[in-house]
């Protein structure tokens, strides 16, 4: 009895794996070629996602590197590592790539080579999450276009080449095809904090108080509250609301703060006001891997003042 159900178990899990790669090389297929005589490192596939596209050089904020332009989709998404050939080069890699997507005419969305691209560090470990793309910053192409220009469905496709140190060169390739619907988030009090968030990328929230740099939990799910009140928050309820009924949704806490003390002081004072607001979520059953906190102190130039006393933001990832 055991043998069989271990047969059948082992039968399942092929099947899967079987049928995930078959969606790996259609999504692929259908979009671009490999390299000639690349070989496939790793690859997965995840049918229903909300993926960001750099479609802009890194800069740093709070400690993290953010694309200066970002594209949100969401839809099926397949991720391929290639090791290339050693007889090949990064550059042959590059113009291979660029000379696919300008033949099939496919819409240029962002490009960048070598030191331009920022730091490879970053491109690794924040942005695409895979050390093996670390190497020389001089090393490195990324190439970002969408399939059919104009058309709202039409596939991504992005490209990361690298050297590395030990001159074995991989190309990253990320595939995103939109879905046919795009999702809707759920609104709890006219959707402010939805519409804002899909339009913008970003929303403040809206009646968040510290006392001590601690929230104050009167601005969470528990708070009494009176309907005209409802009516006109934003805030941390619509939040944990909206993240516990989209397992996709992943945001940054970030917290701003100014008053009158050093640079220093004010940054780690705001970090520690987006670390409760994350805790609070936390609270709420909300997974650690969809939130992170980062406190910024006054360096954000628009943000001055009573503005700054008590403001927190929340922004997509």
């Amino acid at each position: 009895m055991f043998r069989i159900v271990y047969t059948v178990l082992l039968l399942l899990q092929t099947s899967l794996v079987l049928a995930q790669q078959s969606a790996i090389d259609l999504i692929t297929d259908d979009v671009m070629e490999a390299f000639p005589e690349s070989v496939i490192d790793s690859n997965s596939y995840t049918p229903a996602t909300i993926h960001q596209i750099a479609l802009g050089i890194l800069q740093g904020i709070s400690g993290v590197a953010v694309p200066e332009e970002t594209r949100r989709v969401s839809g099926a998404l397949s991720k391929t590592l290639y090791e290339i050939p050693r007889e090949y080069s990064g550059d042959d890699v590059y113009r291979f790539f660029q000379g696919y997507f300008e033949e099939k005419s496919f819409e240029r969305l962002f490009g960048c080579t070598g030191r331009t691209c920022g730091s490879s560090n970053d491109w690794a470990n924040d942005i695409f999450k895979n050390r093996i793309l670390y190497g020389p910053v001089q090393n490195q192409y990324y190439l970002a276009y969408q399939m059919s220009p104009g058309n709202p469905v039409s596939p991504y496709v992005t490209v990361y080449i690298i050297t590395r140190g030990n001159r074995r060169i991989y190309a990253y390739v990320e595939v995103t095809e939109p879905a046919k619907k795009a999702p809707s988030l759920p609104t709890v009090t006219k959707g402010k904090l939805a519409v804002e968030l899909l339009e913008n990328g970003y929303s403040v929230l809206q009646n968040i108080t510290f006392q001590d740099d601690e929230l104050v939990e009167r601005s969470g799910l528990d708070a009494p509250i009176g309907q005209d009140d409802v009516a006109e928050r934003a805030g941390l309820e619509e939040l944990i609301g909206m993240m516990l009924e989209n397992p996709l949704l992943e945001v940054y806490i970030v917290s701003h703060l100014a008053a009158d003390m050093q640079l220093e002081a004010l940054q780690r004072r705001s970090q520690k006001r987006a670390d409760s607001v994350v805790q609070r979520l936390l609270a709420s059953g909300i997974s650690q891997a969809r939130v992170s906190a980062h406190g910024v102190g006054p360096l954000v130039p628009n943000c001055t003042g009573e503005a700054c006393r008590y403001r927190i933001e929340v922004v997509l990832r």
